[in-house]
């Protein structure tokens, strides 16, 4: 039986001039798969805002069918200095929750022929220490990432929750299990008992920019009393999400807002595209005990979901993060993958030091989990 080879008629072209590429990304974006994250709108801003601030320069990489002459994949590549090092990457600068290649559905470039485009983009590259793919998706659409074909790929250490919605919501309902139901009606009734509860979604304008600060604010509060940081308190990374949000640049950002007697208690941003919302912030008023006994934005989150499947919406993505709570909607986890190759010595060193820190963790959580299990042990045998 004679095996096929891959199809390896496939060019590489590398331009770090963003408005050079702006009409080949937009028309591909429109026929192609793609998140927000790989977006011209998204892309474009992001540069603009928090890659001009970290000095980092686009690397666009555009994959044409030899055959055709038609563009049929692109990935939005940013080169920047990380320390001492030099590493290209997705460009997200840690605001993207996935990395995938816009590609064409059923395309040439598919995971035998990542190879192929792998060598030639090595060629193109200008001088890095490590090429850096992470929090890739496995597949999108139903269609297998090409970027899987990379070799050495790796499970990543985050994972993502997805909550796929059929065509009835009642349907939707109905999956959810019983726990789930009854503690959703349980806090919308609650917080119904408190008052009027309202919703409203936005779609661009000052009203969500203002709505986006709000956001910002207690979510600042919060995470002050947690110990933890808000990637908002940078002023790069806040005008980039005021100015998308402002913009409703692709029709992609949106605010969904749940009011109390008209006060704000709950905020939800995401974006929304090709029938899958990805929830990127959320958070509720905090300080009263009541209010906080009723979730708010888990009760805002089921409205919003309603509303949206009301138009379509087929995935809630709840994107990175393993909280519980998103169980509660009925949300399964995906593996993510990772990519590193390491082009020089400084590189190699890094992922090596690296590795090796990873190691060291699982063997703290092992070392832990089996201290756990002996203090058990003992606790049983004296309680016996």
């Amino acid at each position: 039986m004679t095996m096929l080879a891959p199809h390896s008629d496939l060019t590489v072209e590398m331009i770090d001039d963003l408005e050079a590429v702006r009409m080949r990304w937009l028309a591909l974006q429109e026929r192609a798969l793609a998140t927000p994250f790989q977006t011209w709108e998204w892309c474009a801003r992001l540069f603009a805002t928090v890659g001009a601030s970290r000095g980092a320069r686009p690397l666009v990489v555009i994959i044409k069918d030899g055959s055709s002459g038609e563009d049929v994949a692109l990935l939005p590549l940013a080169l920047e200095r990380r320390g001492m090092l030099k590493i290209v990457s997705f460009a997200d600068f840690g605001l993207g929750d996935y990395a995938l290649p816009i590609f064409v559905r059923d395309g040439a470039f598919r995971k035998e022929t990542a190879e192929t485009v792998r060598c030639q983009m090595l060629e193109k590259l200008p001088r890095v220490d490590l090429i850096h793919f992470d929090k890739m998706l496995g597949e999108f659409g139903e269609m297998e990432n090409p970027l899987v074909g990379l070799p050495g790929l790796a499970t990543a250490e985050l994972d993502c929750w997805q909550a796929r919605l059929p065509e009835r919501w009642e349907d939707y309902e109905k999956g959810l299990s019983k726990q789930s139901r009854r503690a959703l009606r349980r806090r919308a009734t609650k917080l119904e008992q408190l008052g009027k509860p309202s919703h409203e979604i936005l779609r661009g304008g000052e009203k969500a920019g203002r709505m986006l600060n709000l956001l910002r604010e207690i979510r600042k509060s919060r995470f002050e009393k947690l110990g933890r940081e808000d990637a908002m308190d940078d002023p790069a990374v806040y005008a980039f999400y005021r100015g998308l949000v402002e913009s409703g640049d692709g029709g992609m950002p949106l605010i969904s807002v749940l009011r109390l007697d008209g006060e704000i208690v709950a905020i939800v941003f995401g974006m929304l595209r090709q029938q899958r919302f990805y929830m990127l912030a959320m958070t509720f008023a905090h300080g009263r005990p009541e209010l906080e006994k009723c979730s708010p934005a888990l009760v805002l989150v089921h409205r919003t979901m309603a509303t949206l499947h009301g138009e379509g919406l087929r995935t809630y993505d709840f994107t990175i993060g393993s909280q519980p709570y998103k169980r509660t909607f009925g949300a399964v986890g995906l593996p993510l993958y990772e990519y590193l190759e390491p082009l020089t010595a400084r590189g190699r060193a890094w992922v090596a030091a690296r590795k090796l820190r990873g190691r060291l963790r699982q063997g703290k959580r092992a070392l832990l989990a089996r201290l756990g299990e002996w203090s058990g042990g003992i606790h049983d045998r004296r309680r016996n």
